[in-house]
């Protein structure tokens, strides 16, 4: 019979990040992807080239992914 782990030890965060912080998460990513990728959609579509997409995807993803890595995964004391 396995024993029940300890809730009550160290090792275990105070104060848990709440449920709605996976959708928090998920939302910044598609904002970011969103809010740059379309620009850089339309600014392929525009001037006929094809590097705006790709590169308003990865600046978008990596404005969001900094945004969660402070808000979520710093040392909040």
């Amino acid at each position: 019979m396995r024993k029940r782990p300890d809730y009550s030890s160290e090792s275990h965060r105070e104060d848990p990040v709440p449920e709605s912080a996976a959708w928090n998460v998920l939302a910044y990513l598609l904002a970011g992807l969103l809010g740059f990728g379309l620009p850089g959609w339309l600014l392929d579509s525009l001037l006929g080239t094809s590097w705006g997409t790709p590169v308003g995807l990865l600046a978008g993803a990596t404005v969001a992914l900094t945004t969660i890595w402070f808000r979520y995964g710093t040392d909040r004391s």
